[in-house]
Order: C-alpha cells, then structure tokens, then sequence
C-alpha cells in the first residue's frame, strides 16, 4: 500500500502556517490572545517533527540508523545554542518585538529552502 501525500508539502504548509503565528505575537492586545496562538505554534511544530522524523527513518539504511541518528540529534540540537545567543542578544539590545519578527524570518527562509529543496531532489518515499 502506497502512503499519500509529499511529506515536503506538508513541511511547507505548516511552516507557511507558522509565519503569521508568530507574527501575531507582538501585536496581540492582550495576553489572553496568546494562549491559543503560541498552542497551535506548539502543536504544528510537533506536526512538523512528526514529518520530519518519519521521513528521516524511511531514507536512512537500518545498518546506519544509529550513526545517522546521533548525527542527526547533534545537528539538530546545536542551533538551540545558538538561536538562543542571538535572540537573547535581540532582545536585550533592540526589542522583544523584534526577536519575534527574527523568527519569522528565519521560518520564512526555511520555507524557500524547502522550495528550493524540490528542485535540486525529491524524495523517494
């Protein structure tokens, strides 16, 4: 049985979904609009590494799953250090609001390199 639907079209809708979640924060009027909004933020990026995962485990040979496993945890755990750094050093020299239109943009450019994904390969799934 043939599964349905391009895991790199869900990517992208959900990541297209999460550029006005975020930019909602920093114009919400109260903090009770927060509360669904930053939960639907949540919920989609669980969506998301769900994808993710599912697709990393279907390209990856079994001999190589744990030495591509702990590559991949490393690499995706290494730019929390980082994202912290800089949206710390946003916020405390420029703005909250600011850090969140950062983040919109780093989403935004993760879903052009998602498009340009497709073009250089699809994957066989």
């Amino acid at each position: 049985m043939r599964n349905k639907g391009n895991p790199i079209k869900v990517s992208g809708a959900i990541l297209l979904a999460l550029v006005p979640m975020i930019l909602f924060i920093p114009f919400s009027p109260s903090y009770i609009y927060l509360i669904p909004d930053l939960f639907l933020l949540m919920f989609s990026a669980q969506i998301l590494g769900v994808v993710l995962n599912t697709i990393f485990y279907k390209v990856t040979p079994e001999d190589y799953m744990l030495q591509v496993g702990g590559a991949h945890s490393s690499m995706a755990l290494s730019p929390a250090v980082l994202s912290g750094i800089i949206l710390g050093a946003i916020i405390q020299l420029i703005s909250l609001e600011c850090a969140f239109f950062f983040m919109a943009i780093i989403v935004g450019l993760s879903i052009f390199i998602i498009w340009k994904a497709r073009e250089i390969g699809e994957f066989k799934l």
